[in-house]
């Protein structure tokens, strides 16, 4: 139950978050731009379209609404069409999860005596302009299975279009960079200046640790590199999705 009350936790800000935006921005400095800016910048970066394919699901234990990106305009044909099934294969793969997760659930509660709970997911993308050649794609997923609030979080497909490749952090590095210390160093000095001026994050073993294998990122228009982390992560449910901008000034002698 204590899942499910932080789940819960999270329905109420990112219905204040989806229908206000202007209060998103007044709570918590994202780098991120509005779909339709992000979708306008990069049609001067990169010929690339995008399309979704939509996922639906409801009854009385599940409402599911999955936008999946669907890329088009990529050099390698190969890759675009891998990717783009990959995609819809995993997508697929967590709606039928997330049906067989509602069902089991209520199938329990009722037997227990208890309402049955009414599950709602939702997927959603938006475009992030980068530096060319890469191209960003910030995936958003939202679960409410019961509590007080629902729980979200980003996740981001970053491409080379050049190379027609999915790039993670490593791959921006020189092969003899330790990489990890050297992001791990910049984001607790940006740790210690946001705490000073009044930002709180969580210390101690529930505090920052270090940067994750599948650290989530993504490149700026500027070529700086954004970390990011999603709620509860570094910091208190109040502090929203954390992201540390990295300059690419500071960071050019390590990368390729």
């Amino acid at each position: 139950m204590k899942n499910k009350t932080i789940l819960k936790a999270m329905y109420v800000l990112e219905v204040i978050l989806l229908v206000c935006p202007s209060l998103m921005a007044a709570k918590v400095k994202s780098p991120r731009p509005t779909p339709g800016a992000a979708i306008f910048v990069m049609s001067h970066m990169n010929p690339i379209s995008i399309e979704s394919k939509q996922f639906d699901y409801s009854n009385d234990g599940l409402k599911l609404n999955m936008k999946i990106p669907q890329l088009h305009g990529l050099k390698d044909s190969k890759f675009e069409k891998d990717l783009n099934n990959k995609l819809i294969e995993d997508a697929k793969k967590r709606k039928n999860k997330m049906i067989k997760e509602a069902m089991l659930y209520n199938q329990d509660i009722i037997k227990d005596g208890l309402s049955p709970i009414a599950f709602e997911y939702i997927e959603s993308y938006a475009i992030i302009p980068s530096l060319n050649p890469y191209y960003a794609i910030e995936m958003f997923k939202y679960q409410y299975s019961g509590g007080a609030h629902g729980i979200s979080n980003v996740d981001y497909l970053v491409l080379n279009t050049e190379t027609s490749k999915i790039i993670g952090l490593k791959d921006l590095f020189k092969e003899t960079v330790d990489y990890k210390s050297i992001l791990n160093d910049q984001i607790r000095k940006q740790i210690d200046l946001r705490t000073k001026a009044g930002e709180y994050f969580f210390t101690g073993s529930d505090g920052f640790q270090g940067i994750k294998e599948n650290q989530p990122f993504f490149i700026n228009e500027k070529g700086d590199l954004i970390i990011v982390f999603n709620v509860y992560e570094i910091a208190p449910y109040a502090a929203g999705t954390i992201f540390f901008t990295l300059p690419y000034q500071d960071l050019s002698s390590y990368m390729k």
